[in-house]
């Protein structure tokens, strides 16, 4: 598949899986590692092997993902609950 040097996955294919995915051994993913990262934010996963075993895999992320809880101090949480009770 273009310029990873690997096909997708296909002998080892998961089920229900939609996207192409690839599987690579972590020695081949540390030479390959911006071609594997491009193949992720086209939406395609990564699989990393050591020997047979998965052990991690690259996956595509969106802003969603990374969205974290908004994070108060005690005072702020005291202020918002005693607004909140107000209404």
């Amino acid at each position: 598949m273009g310029d990873l040097g690997i096909g997708p996955l296909n002998k080892h294919s998961l089920e229900g899986h939609t996207g192409s995915m690839h599987l690579v051994t972590i020695r081949e993913a540390k030479a390959r590692l911006n071609a594997l990262v491009e193949a992720a934010v086209r939406g395609e996963q990564v699989v990393l092997m050591r020997g047979s075993k998965h052990v991690a895999a690259i996956v595509p992320l969106s802003a969603e993902d990374l969205e974290l809880a908004p994070h108060l101090t005690d005072r702020q949480a005291e202020r918002f609950w005693r607004d909140l009770k107000s209404l």
